[in-house]
């Protein structure tokens, strides 16, 4: 259920990503395939917290560390109109403490069950699940209600990964701990980078 209202406000997500539209780019550097070890579910915002911030990534010079990650039910974004079952949001804060943030997406379509969402519903250590595939890169916002001191109009670095699967068990499991979809945003002229191989340059 679509709960988040749109906004008139610039670099809104999530978007519908048309492939042909895009901008090809070579350039990449794989993303942090650390081990999450540590974290725990907060039930009021429904995000799994990330316990320290030793997991990071590199963009623009800048570092960020992964401070949570939540699910979405259904997904938001869109692939050449392909819709999701879900999809999954990495957010990666700046170690500066600058106001913006860096965000992984992952959606999901009916399939196999994913191995590292079984270790997320019981609660054990899973290896980030970035695979080295196509991806898309566009500046965006955040989907969740937005708690100060972020704003409607911040900024956000948003990497979209390529689908993977999910069960209908495993979804009808993690429903009860997801965030509702917000509807697509305008995209507004912005473009949007399209990576076939590996992911968004990262490095200075």
């Amino acid at each position: 259920m679509q709960t988040t209202q749109t906004l008139d406000c610039p670099y809104q997500s999530p978007i519908a990503i048309v492939r042909k539209c895009t901008i090809e780019t070579k350039h990449s550097r794989p993303l942090p395939k650390e081990l999450v070890k540590e974290y725990v579910f907060d039930l009021e915002s429904q995000n799994w917290l990330i316990e320290g911030k030793d997991i990071t990534l590199v963009h623009n010079c800048r570092t960020f560390y992964l401070q949570r990650y939540h699910l979405h039910i259904p997904g938001e974004h869109t692939v050449d109109k392909d819709s999701f079952a879900a999809e999954a949001h990495f957010v990666f804060l700046p170690l500066d403490e600058a106001i913006d943030a860096f965000v992984v997406g992952i959606p999901f379509q009916i399939g196999e069950a994913s191995s590292w969402l079984n270790h997320v519903i019981q609660n054990q250590p899973f290896y980030l699940p970035f695979e080295h595939r196509e991806s898309w890169g566009y500046t965006g916002s955040l989907t969740e209600p937005i708690d100060p001191p972020f704003n409607p109009t911040t900024p956000i670095n948003w990497l979209l990964l390529s689908p993977q699967c999910i069960s209908i068990e495993q979804l009808e499991v993690l429903a009860e701990v997801s965030k509702p979809d917000r509807s697509l945003q305008d995209l507004d002229g912005r473009n949007v980078l399209h990576y076939k191989e590996g992911f968004i340059s990262l490095c200075c």
